[in-house]
């Protein structure tokens, strides 16, 4: 199989030039009224059962949201960690998901403007994105981040398709591999099987609901195979998004604010619906955090800039209206519960940490700066698929694109992507929030020569194509 002419070899990459540079700072240049930004809408969602087999529009590994006592007992996070007879805790390797689960459900919607599969060109105009909520986290909080990250691109078809790198995402940061580390991950995984049942606790009589509140604690597993994803539209600027999102649980009816939106059966069973299900419940949807307990104002300050920083740009992206965070102790027994409403967080920490070193982050200032980063990508892939189809490049063939953060800069460069290297400030989902002025980064040390780097691709390998063959 003939290799085009962009093939590079490791050694070599340092030497291709970039396509495109964004520079991050100053933060002033996206101080602004943020980017229009709809409102996320559930198009669809599937399930991963413990096989890891897929389930589109199953939502069977759904779970309802139910408060653990904190007892000393039904709180303890570390419980089944050890257990050996039978195992209560089976993890899953860590592995960069390709995007088949999300276009096999996108495949099935009926709604021609949700279709990515359908059609070249809707007519429109408007670019076209479809990758996982976790990257545009990734992208949109790059302004106040000092992470570094890898992706790979690729346009096709009219459609953006955006994934990890499987390589250099498979390296560990070291201390998750340590046994303080993966201790401290199962009790995030933990503390959802603590406060979820299987069924709706509203529906159940006091002995079923007694009965499967033990259960949860005396045998419950942990099983990271098992996984619900909602699959979302949301548009950012010109640029319609569709991402596959994780869900952790659903508010039992009971405690949903509006009766009249209630599902008429129950949703642990898979819907025949798809689409009148997602917009009964979506609002019901609920993210389950960890974190440890808060105990001065310096640990409060971090927790709002960097947990719920993130958190809140999590379920913003997604729709999910509410976040619950379980407060731990260092021995890893739960001491409060906690929920933050989603689109009051950036509020709530502006006022928090007014007058602070460093201030508030800025929502718009993120949702502007992930707008700038999805124009540029979509403007130099579509450049660059032309030239080389005008240069007979890549005539029946695939081009992956390299994006990578470089400490807190976006650039797109040329790597080969075969190769072993590695709105919401005012409480709407709608953009339209003022940037504020002076914005700083809440980084101790800020890299002014941030940038995303974005570069040239040649034609990935098999691991590395991530758009269904029969398309």
């Amino acid at each position: 199989m003939k290799r085009s002419s962009l093939d590079t070899s490791t050694a070599n990459t340092a030497l291709i030039p970039a396509l495109a540079h964004i520079k991050v700072h100053p933060l002033s240049r996206f101080q602004r009224r943020a980017a229009p930004f709809r409102q996320p809408a559930e198009v669809g969602y599937f399930s991963y059962d413990a096989s890891r087999s897929l389930r589109v529009n199953c939502d069977s590994a759904l779970k309802f949201f139910h408060p653990p006592p904190l007892d000393g007992v039904s709180n303890n996070l570390s419980s089944g960690f050890e257990d050996s007879a039978p195992i209560r805790y089976i993890a899953r390797a860590s592995v960069v998901e390709n995007l088949d689960s999300l276009l096999a459900t996108l495949k099935t919607t009926s709604d021609s403007q949700t279709s990515l599969l359908t059609a070249n060109d809707r007519g429109d105009g408007r670019p076209r994105f479809c990758t996982w909520r976790g990257i545009m986290t990734k992208i949109l909080t790059a302004p106040y981040s000092s992470d570094t990250w890898e992706l790979r691109a690729s346009l096709h078809k009219g459609t953006l398709y955006i994934m990890e790198d499987p390589l250099i995402s498979r390296a560990s940061d070291g201390f998750s591999e340590t046994d303080r580390g993966k201790k401290m991950t199962y009790w995030g995984y933990r503390f959802e099987g603590l406060s979820t049942l299987d069924h709706d606790p509203s529906t159940l009589d006091p002995d079923a609901l007694h009965a499967a509140e033990v259960d949860r604690v005396q045998t419950g597993v942990v099983d990271t195979h098992i996984q619900f994803c909602s699959v979302i539209k949301t548009r950012i600027g010109d640029h319609d998004i569709f991402m596959g999102a994780e869900v952790d649980c659903l508010l039992p009816n009971a405690d949903a604010s509006s009766a009249k939106q209630q599902p008429s059966e129950s949703t642990s069973k898979p819907a025949t619906s798809p689409s009148a299900t997602s917009k009964l419940r979506q609002h019901r949807y609920v993210e389950l955090k960890t974190h440890r307990k808060i105990q001065s104002q310096s640990q409060n300050s971090s927790f709002l800039k960097q947990k719920l920083f993130k958190t809140y740009f999590q379920c913003f992206l997604a729709g999910i209206p509410r976040i619950i965070v379980g407060f731990r102790d260092d021995k890893g027994f739960l001491t409060k519960l906690k929920e933050y409403k989603t689109l009051e967080i950036p509020r709530m920490a502006r006022n928090e940490l007014q007058g602070e070193e460093g201030g508030a982050w800025d929502p718009a200032v993120c949702i502007n700066f992930g707008e700038q980063v999805l124009s540029t990508l979509w403007k130099c892939l579509a450049q660059r698929n032309q030239e080389l189809c005008r240069e007979g490049e890549v005539e029946g063939w695939q081009v992956v694109y390299r994006v990578r953060m470089k400490n807190g800069s976006a650039s797109f460069d040329g790597r080969s992507a075969g190769s072993q290297s590695r709105g919401g400030a005012r409480g709407s989902w709608r953009g339209g929030a003022s940037g504020a002025s002076g914005a700083k980064s809440l980084m101790s040390a800020v890299n002014e020569d941030a940038e995303v780097v974005i570069s040239d691709g040649i034609v990935g390998d098999d691991e590395l194509i991530f758009v269904p063959k029969d398309n």
